[in-house]
């Protein structure tokens, strides 16, 4: 705290300081998350109580009609938040409800990414009309999502996500179907990004169009779910213990319980199945070849 803020060490502890953590205490945030704020941004104990921090926790009731909500928000605050968060607030939830956008929707942003809402209007503007052209209904949750990705990202990263994609063979609309799918799909670092597509396509040999119908998919991580799983389905496929072809996003969303019970322990007795399973051993240490690979299918 005094590291982020040392000018609190001055601050008067009954004028200042204990005004705070009192209406923080009466709007029922627990002491841990009491802690948290303030550790994580002391200046909020120099705020004007009555001018900033009342009015824009009231704001913040008012519009999510939930004390738990508005303490959510407000447990993310940074030093902006409270500068502007009553300045960009209110016409940033105004230009959303000119688009048709739902109270549930505006509320979901609000609590999941507030800092999407603190950015000047017109440029909320701008990546509105931006996702509306993507094809994404403002009506979705997944709206709100595309909205953060679009806040998050500066235009030569989007580009640079673009020229990955397009490396892979995706058209310009298989990008706008994988983003109004899943928008994380264009945050991914190029690393992450190539070295999925590189394992789903090269060695399990499914289409890299495939993936854009399906980009959950490049968000799992590679070594832990996506390796795994599908080298022990492509492994029993070859065998001829199970029928193919299986769909790709259907085995990686599985729990993990349900993955092990159907295509881990009903066939660990298959040699090599559990060592492929932990990593241990690729299809090739088995002696199955590319050929084989390709007829087993994942869409």
């Amino acid at each position: 705290m005094v590291t982020r803020d040392p000018s609190i060490l001055v601050a008067h502890s009954e004028k200042t300081v204990l005004p705070k953590l009192e209406f923080f205490h009466s709007i029922g945030m627990p002491p841990h998350d009491i802690a948290l704020v303030t550790s994580r941004t002391p200046r909020i104990l120099r705020c004007s109580l009555e001018n900033c921090i009342i009015p824009f926790y009231g704001y913040l009731k008012n519009l999510l009609q939930s004390d738990e909500k508005a303490i959510t928000v407000l447990k993310q605050a940074r030093n902006f938040f409270l500068q502007v968060g009553l300045r960009q607030l209110p016409p940033n939830v105004a230009i959303l409800k000119k688009y048709g956008v739902n109270e549930s929707i505006i509320s979901s942003l609000t609590v999941h990414y507030p800092e999407s809402l603190m950015m000047r209007s017109d440029d909320l503007v701008k990546i509105v009309n931006r996702v509306i052209e993507l094809g994404m209904d403002v009506s979705k949750y997944v709206f709100v999502r595309a909205i953060n990705v679009l806040h998050c990202m500066s235009k030569s990263t989007w580009e640079a996500r673009k020229n990955a994609y397009h490396k892979w063979g995706w058209s310009e609309s298989d990008i706008h179907m994988a983003f109004s799918i899943q928008p994380e799909c264009m945050r991914l670092s190029e690393k992450k990004l190539m070295s999925v597509m590189e394992f789903c396509v090269n060695e399990m040999n499914c289409e890299a169009k495939a993936i854009a119908r399906h980009p959950t998919v490049l968000l799992y991580s590679l070594e832990k779910r996506i390796m795994p799983r599908c080298r022990v389905v492509k492994l029993l496929m070859v065998k001829g213990l199970i029928e193919g072809p299986y769909n790709l996003v259907s085995l990686l969303v599985m729990t993990d319980k349900t993955f092990s019970e159907r295509f881990v322990m009903k066939y660990d007795s298959i040699p090599g199945l559990l060592d492929v399973y932990h990593g241990k051993l690729s299809l090739q240490d088995l002696g199955i070849d590319s050929s084989e690979l390709a007829k087993a299918k994942l869409v």
